[in-house]
């Protein structure tokens, strides 16, 4: 023993318990917390609707278990008479009446209302202390010392009349005991007369009551001594008297009222002399067991009707001290079984008889034992090999209650005192004195106790039999840094190797390996390493637990840890800790207990974080299922966890203890008011014991119950609606709300609620009216109609049910209720509530609104109707004016190029016909001239045929004839006409058939020229080196044979929205403008008339820049055609004349010929025009026309002719206005904005005639627009004409030029560079170092360019320009007569007077002195 290096206490007693261990009477105070009026309690009853009602020395209390509705006096219909009220009673109709000192009061529950009758000034006034009856023929009756007052009232409450009897026949009625009998008649007790036991009936009579009354047989004196303090029938035609000496009388009588056996019970105990004192009152009451409960001063007992065992609660260890302090004045049960008493001086008790599954150390110990042994709180608890209880305690007490004689307190119910002994205290102290706090208590397998305390690690090895023990201490543990271990032990684990784990405060976990033989031992310590993440999480451990797989848990303050051992024997650990962002991760890092039930399912108590259980996972992962005060839980702290035999989870918290069905996941629990008297829980001090008995210790001692025979109240709540709310505003019977009565009898009793659509926010209070528990009394609700589900409260939270902006309608409220155990009303509260819609939505309205809604629509209708007739008219139309509008625009291109066909032929034809009219000698020339006219006028003659034959097919007037051949020999022939132009064009094409020969019937004339439309358009939009194929195959289409050919080009291409249009008259693509060679529009129309005349069908397909395909589908069958149309004849050799005929005209257009055009020689200063003309013949005649007054370019398109423009710059351009890639008008428009070339004036020849296109051609800047066909010497006589103009600017410039002048400039640009030109020569004018290069460095172009641009606007180069201004300065200054000459000179720029005075007279053909003198004498 003198190794204890720390101070403990350790008290071993055995506790030998004979003492009936009886369930606790769980007593629940309401006074003034509670809303009581007064302290004194005089009466309590319980209505109908289930509320409690206690009158008071203060008044009237309504109790619906959660408020309390008070009613006083006040000189008002809502005030009682008096405050003090000394009995209550409910009438027939539901009325409360109070017996006050001031007389009756009669109040209405539900709407307030108070009336008072018997309070007059009279001999007979009424003073509240006599119980008051009504019979049920409505007659009210007050039994008193001197008789029985009858009366009656009216519904106003106003009395009616009143009848007063002291006797009725040979009957004295003074000093009469009333009560009402079962049977519904009343009991009237006369002690005095020979009779002592009566039934009465009441009926109403005309002006006094009318008595019926029986006589039993009972005669016999009913107490020896002592009077009648109360009287109580129980069952039926059994009453109980009970007298102020505390003998209790039984008569038992059978329905003819003769009695079967009466019994004296004398309930006073002989040892007892306090209750030698008679008695002043004493009330009864029996319970749903039959049992008769008695309440008086100092007196609180039971008599059991069934076994005649009587229990007086004044001598019970718990309730002792409380009875006899108390005066109980009325004792009451209602319909839950729940007893209320009523005291003198400490207002209302309350007792759930139904729950009683709690026992309290208290019970078991009188009040001083317990005190003694248990006056600091348990801490911790364990149950070893014997079965014993051992407790450790906060200041180091270890107790130890025999186990099996607890048990038999279970079952024994003798009433012998306790007896308890103290076996050894060991007080002994090394080192500083400090409390050994008893941390945990764990049972090893040898048997022995090992103990954690705040100052170390022990085991108590104890014998029973000789009640002897030794204890050992461990006080050489080493921690991890080999340091003498001196610190708190909170949990202890012995694995199944038999080494023992242990946790400390802030020095981790440790490993005991204890020798039983020699007491060695030796340890291992695992610490917490901020730097290694498979140590521990924390130092502080709170408990430890091997699972059944052999696996270690360590819970510590920062989370849960699991022990792995490697193959090579190193120690890591698991970590698994709180993480918010995942909801199946441990609830709280805080770990208080790890627990593992009978299914190996783990358990771990949190502070905070409520319970979890661990699942497992595919994977091994694992998974915490949360628990926690969302669920039901009634705290997140969980101490420790155990299970009963059953498999449910019991929690033990800090004032509470819960129980988990892990099946169902339902939680219950239970709270100090259900029966356990701890104060509060403490770390782990709870157990599960062998014999099946659950111990839960704390402050003051510890509870133990059993949870296979836990018994709570299982009576139905009586649900009631206890207030109805509108606007926050409480509603009551007959009020009127805006207008409205909105009810006209009690909110409990009301089955139907209208409100108007403006009422329609509104409020219902409920209450379970079971008073076990209220704040555990939970509530579902739902309004049908309005809510999607049912929503669930409990009663401390919230037990009302809001709704806003409730639309019209019918609806049904409907609430369901629980008591404090869980049982659930059968059927709900329900009232129907409607929600009447506003004026304009009524049924009336509604109906009217639907007829007008109809006759407007009608209105709308029709009037809308004839607005989309008229609009569809118009929009038709308009769309008949847009169509026709569109063919006269097709109709107008196509005349336009029709024009631009006719007239390009014209020219060639009229010019060379002036030329020789004007008798020309040149037989060569002429010639030439003549093969022109001839070759234009067949090129006239055949436009002119084509359009006749699109006319004719149009108008169906071509005949189709038919004869039999070769198809694929006469497409072939086709294919070879057009190969020529294929090589000149650098274009593959080629001709695919799969079919050697094709005999079919066809019109060779029609076929001929649908192909030849095709295929010219194919080498028209196809520019070179791309592709062209020629597909001919046969094909099965609608069951006959098909001829299929198909032209499939690379060419530009058609957009979509133009494939639609594209087979029209007229119609051309937009991108037509930018091909090889335009086209008339015609083709593909006439091409789509021949095709349908040869009974096929044509089709179209085409991509931007990525080709086109056109085919063809006809039938080659003798049988599709008719016999008209067919010819029999020998197949003859078809001549294709058509085609030859149009393949050279369209090779003489779409291929160019090599230049054949003698030149003439012309000198330096002749000025250069530049021809831009897509027709072959017309650019030649041009170009051999104009080669002999100037300098010829030519071009065949505008792009060509923009290129020779920039990089040649001719004096002037002749450019037609349709052209392939680039027309004329944007040839011009981007000369006339180029600086380069802005200053070459333009001519345009067109074809389309028209104020609109020449507008079109002037506003780019053409300065000519010539109409075809045109006179070649009028066009030359132009062409100088402009040369002239532009020559006669040029010397103006030299000799005149004036900011006037400049607007004669055709081109903005030009004038625009002039403008800047002078700007910048005037900056540097007297700057005689200022050169070209610097001059063309400010005007941003190059020297060439800027050479090329001046000489063509003004005639001069670059620094005759710069002289030029520098001159016209100098005589400008001159003229001024302000400077002299030499002055001048020097100012613009000269630094030579003699040179100045050279270039002066070059420019003005005077000296400088001379033109002074000239200008001053013209002046």
């Amino acid at each position: 023993m003198t190794t204890i290096v720390k101070q403990y206490f350790f008290i071993g007693f055995f506790l030998i318990l004979f003492t009936p261990v009886t369930s606790q009477w769980q007593l629940n105070q309401i006074a003034g917390d509670e809303g009581l009026s007064h302290q004194t309690v005089t009466s309590i009853i319980q209505d109908r609707s289930g509320y409690m009602w206690f009158g008071t020395y203060y008044g009237i209390n309504k109790y619906d278990g959660y408020t309390m509705k008070q009613y006083n006096f006040a000189q008002s219909s809502y005030g009682l008479s008096s405050n003090v009220a000394h009995k209550l009673y409910e009438d027939n109709d539901g009325y409360m009446w109070a017996g006050t000192e001031a007389g009756l009061n009669r109040i209405a529950p539900d709407t307030g209302k108070i009336d008072v009758v018997l309070n007059n000034e009279v001999e007979n006034r009424y003073v509240g202390k006599n119980i008051l009856h009504q019979s049920n023929s409505g007659v009210f009756i007050l039994a008193t010392q001197k008789g029985i007052k009858f009366f009656k009232i009216n519904n106003q409450g106003v009395l009616e009349n009143e009848y007063f009897l002291d006797s009725y026949g040979d009957l004295a009625l003074d000093n009469a005991n009333l009560i009402p009998s079962i049977n519904g008649q009343y009991w009237f007790l006369t002690p005095s007369a020979k009779v002592k036991l009566h039934q009465i009936e009441i009926y109403n009579g005309v002006n006094s009551p009318k008595l019926k009354i029986t006589d039993t047989d009972y005669i016999q004196q009913l107490f020896d001594k002592g009077t009648v303090l109360d009287i109580l029938e129980y069952p039926k035609n059994t009453i109980w008297v009970i007298s102020n000496q505390l003998e209790l009388l039984k008569i038992e009588m059978d329905n003819d009222l003769k009695v079967i056996e009466s019994e004296r019970i004398l309930l006073q105990p002989t040892q007892r002399r306090e209750f030698d004192v008679a008695h002043s009152t004493i009330n009864m009451s029996v319970d749903k067991e039959g049992r008769i409960w008695i309440a008086g001063n100092k007196l609180f007992l039971n008599y059991d009707n069934e076994s005649g065992e009587i229990i007086d609660y004044s001598t019970n260890n718990q309730l002792q001290s409380f009875v006899n302090t108390q005066d109980f004045r009325e004792i009451f049960i209602d319909k839950s079984n729940i007893l209320w008493l009523g005291t003198l001086n400490n207002g209302l008790y309350k007792m759930d008889l139904d729950n009683h599954t709690f026992y309290n150390s208290t019970e078991l110990l009188s009040p001083k034992e317990s005190l003694s042994l248990f006056n600091s709180p348990i801490l911790s608890m364990c149950e070893d090999q014997n079965g014993d209880i051992w407790f450790g305690t906060q200041d180091g007490t270890i107790a130890v209650l025999d186990g099996n004689e607890m048990q038999k307190g279970f079952s024994k119910m003798l009433n012998l005192p306790s007896q308890y002994s103290y076996l050894n205290t060991i007080k002994e102290t090394v080192g500083p004195r400090r409390l050994p706090e008893i941390k945990r208590l764990m049972r090893g397998k040898d048997g022995a106790i090992w103990v954690g305390a705040m100052n170390g690690l022990s085991k108590i090895d104890y014998n029973r039999q000789s009640r002897s023990f030794k204890i050992k201490t461990f006080d050489s543990i080493k921690d991890g840094s080999r340091n003498i271990y001196d610190n708190r032990v909170f949990a202890i684990e012995e694995d199944s190797k038999g080494d023992i784990w242990f946790g400390s405060w802030t020095n981790g976990l440790f490993k005991l390996s204890y020798n039983n033989q020699n007491g060695s031992y030796k340890t291992v310590n695992y610490k917490s390493s901020p730097k290694d993440t498979c140590s521990l999480t924390n130092n502080n451990i709170r408990d430890i637990l091997e699972d059944d797989q052999g696996t270690i848990w360590v819970g510590t303050t920062n989370g849960l840890n699991r022990l792995k051992r490697s193959d090579t024997g190193n120690i890591t650990f698991d970590r698994f800790q709180s993480d918010i962002s995942n909801a199946n991760s441990l609830s709280n890092d805080y770990v208080l207990d790890i627990f593992q039930a009978k299914d190996g399912s783990l358990y771990i108590g949190t502070y905070g974080g409520g319970l979890n259980r661990i699942n497992y996972v595919d994977n091994s992962d694992l998974e915490f299922r949360q628990y926690s005060i969302e669920n039901g839980l009634p705290s997140d702290v969980v101490y420790q966890i155990r299970e009963d035999f059953e498999g449910n989870i019991w929690s033990m918290h800090i004032r509470e203890i819960s129980k988990l069905d892990p099946h169902t996941g339902i939680i219950t629990y239970f709270e100090k008011k259900d029966g356990f008297n701890v104060e509060g829980f403490m770390d782990s001090s709870m157990e599960f014991t062998s014999s099946g008995t659950m111990i839960c210790g704390g402050v003051n001692g510890f509870t133990f119950f059993h949870p296979n025979r836990i018994t709570v109240n299982n009576r139905e709540p009586q649900l009631a609606i206890t207030d109805f709310k509108i606007f926050n505003e409480s509603v009551t019977p007959n009020d009127v709300i805006e207008g409205n009565i909105i009810l006209k009898e009690g909110i409990n009793e009301t089955e139907k609620i209208i409100l108007p659509h403006h009422l329609n926010s509104f409020e219902f209070e409920f209450s379970s009216m079971h008073f076990s528990n209220p704040k555990k009394n939970k509530f579902k609700f739902i309004l049908e109609g309005f809510d999607e589900k049912m929503q669930t409260s409990i009663g401390e939270e919230r037990r009302f049910a809001a709704y806003t902006n409730v639309p019209a309608g019918n609806y049904t409220f409907k609430v369901y209720g629980s008591n404090s155990s869980g049982v659930w009303s059968t059927t709900p509260k329900e009232i129907l509530i409607t929600i009447t819609p506003p004026w304009y939505a009524t049924s009336v309205s509604i109906l009217f609104f639907i007829v007008m809604a109809i006759v407007i629509t009608y209105i709308i209708v029709n009037v809308r109707g004839n607005q989309i007739k008229l609009k569809n008219e118009l929009k038709l139309e308009s769309a008949l004016h847009e169509k026709s509008a569109e063919i006269n625009q097709m109709k107008l291109r196509f005349f336009t190029n029709i024009s631009h066909e006719l007239r390009t032929p014209l020219t060639l034809i009229i010019g060379p016909l002036q030329q020789i009219m004007q008798g020309s000698t040149d037989i060569q020339y002429l010639q030439r001239l003549n093969g022109i006219m001839y070759k234009n006028s067949t090129r006239l003659l055949r436009l002119i045929n084509q359009l006749l034959d699109f006319r004719r097919a149009e108008s169906g007037e071509i005949n189709l004839v038919v004869e039999e051949g070769n198809l694929v020999t006469f497409v072939e022939e086709i294919y070879n006409a057009f190969e020529e132009i294929a090589i000149e064009r650098h274009i593959e094409f080629t001709f695919k058939t799969e079919e050697r020969t094709i005999d079919a019937w066809f019109d060779n004339d029609k076929i001929e020229k649908i192909l030849y439309n095709l295929l010219s358009n194919a080498f028209k939009f196809t520019p070179p080196n791309r592709k062209i194929e020629l597909i001919l195959k046969k094909e099965i289409r609608d069951n006959r044979e098909n001829a299929i050919i198909q032209v499939i080009d690379e060419g530009i291409g058609i957009a979509n929205d133009e494939l639609l249009n594209i087979f029209e008259r007229f119609y051309q693509a937009k991108e037509e403008s930018n091909v090889i060679q335009s086209g008339s529009g015609l083709g593909l129309a006439y091409s789509k008339h021949l095709t349908e005349i040869h009974k096929g069908s044509i089709s179209i397909s085409s991509a931007l820049e990525k080709g086109t395909t056109c085919g063809i589908s006809i039938p080659i069958s003798k049988t599709v055609y008719e016999v008209d149309s067919i010819l029999e004849s020998q197949p003859k050799q078809y001549n294709f004349k058509f085609i030859k005929n149009e393949i050279k005209d369209f090779k003489s257009t779409i291929i160019p010929r090599p230049d054949t055009m003698d030149r003439v020689e012309h000198t330096k200063e002749t000025a250069t025009i530049l021809i831009v003309e897509d027709n072959l013949d017309l650019r030649e005649y041009l170009s051999n026309y104009f080669q002999n007054y100037y300098k010829v370019l030519s071009a065949p398109n505008g792009e060509e002719g923009l290129k020779i423009a920039l990089e040649m710059g001719p004096d002037i351009i002749i450019s037609d206005l349709m052209m392939p890639i680039m027309n004329g008008i944007e040839m011009c428009k981007l000369i006339k904005n180029d600086l380069n070339t802005s200053h070459i004036p333009v001519i345009i020849l067109t074809a389309k005639a028209g104020l609109e296109n020449e507008k079109e051609g002037l506003e780019t800047g053409a300065d000519e627009f010539v109409l075809k066909p045109f006179s070649i010497e009028v066009l030359r006589l132009r062409v100088n004409n402009i040369l002239q103009t532009k020559q006669q600017w040029v010397e103006k410039f030299r000799t005149k030029s004036t900011s006037s002048s400049w607007k004669e400039l055709s081109s903005k640009l030009d004038k625009e560079f002039l403008k800047k030109s002078l700007k910048i020569i005037k900056q540097n004018i007297d700057n005689p170092d200022y050169s070209v290069e610097k001059f063309s460095l400010e005007m941003g172009m190059s020297r060439s360019a800027l050479f090329k641009k001046i000489k063509s606007i003004t005639g001069q180069s670059t620094s005759e320009f710069i002289r030029t201004i520098r001159i016209k300065r100098a005589s400008n200054l001159m003229k001024s007569g302000e400077y002299s000459i030499t002055e001048v000179v020097f100012m613009v720029g000269f630094s030579d007077p003699k040179y100045f005075r050279t270039c002066f007279k070059k420019q003005f053909g005077k000296t400088p002195g001379n033109y002074i003198k000239t200008f001053r004498a013209k002046t």
